[in-house]
């Protein structure tokens, strides 16, 4: 709430003018409280106090708090104008030779103050909120400052940071250990079948040659010379088949080795962004406020305080 300190000050001033050394005349039923600073001219206030219990989720926190309404202005309540403040020096008894500022007519033929403490306990009903910090799931204790605040919620940040990277780590962890276990044996099978086609390379050569060599030498039309220039023929198309299937091996090499690049850039733009997103200057603070119920308003009293 607003501190009203200024006005008061001013109230009292505007008390002391009008003081007189007659008390006024208010009904028994009112309580009155004196509270003595360097003078003896007092100047009417309304002094009133309350507990409120604020209760939510994970917050149970009552608190008792004391208003000050100056009423030297003469005009209507309004608890806005009210400062949180404790009075000191309070006592029931009043000095000798003091002097009192004028009371409003309300108050001076009121039979009590029942209808300045209704108001009141609406008046905080409606108004008084405890304000929390919030932010990861995390609440700040009631009078925490937001530094303090801020140390848990590193710790928790911290906390979160760890946790949650150990997950993405486990996963990735698991997901590149199939995968290299597949280019394990996508890379046997790429050696093999690259053995395959020179093996084979290596035999056409030598069918399809002894072939030629042997027309060369004038045997072409010999069984022999037909069987072996067959036999090269055939070992040329299965080079042919062998050199697909290697290519083939080979671009399923290379595939699984791009997918293990693209897992291993995914893992560490996930991290950074983790560690970016629990970063303390990247956290957003949110404010979360509690109301107290009606019920949760008790122990409210009122007096009519004549304070120097």
């Amino acid at each position: 709430m607003k501190d009203k300190k200024a006005e008061i000050s001013s109230g009292a001033t505007q008390g002391v003018k009008s003081a007189s050394a007659a008390k006024p005349v208010v009904s028994a039923e009112i309580s009155q409280l004196y509270s003595y600073g360097a003078s003896l001219e007092l100047s009417p206030y309304l002094y009133a106090s309350a507990k409120m219990r604020f209760c939510d989720k994970g917050v149970d926190f009552t608190q008792q708090r004391s208003f000050l309404l100056s009423l030297s202005d003469g005009g209507e309540i309004d608890w806005n104008e009210a400062s949180t403040r404790e009075v000191a020096n309070l006592s029931g008894h009043e000095q000798a030779g003091s002097l009192y500022g004028a009371l409003p007519s309300f108050i001076a033929g009121a039979k009590n103050l029942n209808a300045q403490l209704k108001s009141f306990k609406e008046w905080i009903y409606r108004n008084e909120k405890l304000e929390l910090f919030s932010a990861l799931d995390l609440l700040s204790k009631p009078g925490e400052s937001r530094e303090e605040f801020f140390v848990r919620l590193g710790d928790k940040a911290n906390e979160a940071l760890e946790a949650k990277t150990d997950e993405i780590t486990a996963k990735f962890e698991k997901e590149k250990a199939r995968l290299e276990d597949k280019i394990l044996r996508a890379s046997e099978k790429y050696e093999k079948e690259k053995g395959d086609v020179l093996s084979r390379g290596v035999d056409a050569a030598l069918n399809i040659g002894g072939a030629i060599l042997g027309a060369f030498l004038g045997r072409s039309r010999s069984v022999s010379n037909i069987s072996k220039a067959i036999s090269g023929a055939k070992s040329a198309h299965k080079i042919l088949n062998e050199r697909s299937e290697a290519k083939n091996a080979e671009n399923s090499l290379s595939a699984l080795q791009e997918e293990l690049e693209v897992l291993t850039q995914k893992f560490e733009a996930e991290v950074d962004a983790l560690k970016q997103s629990l970063d303390l200057k990247n956290i957003k603070l949110e404010t979360k406020e509690i109301s107290p119920k009606k019920t949760d308003i008790y122990d409210e009293k009122i007096s009519l305080l004549w304070k120097s």
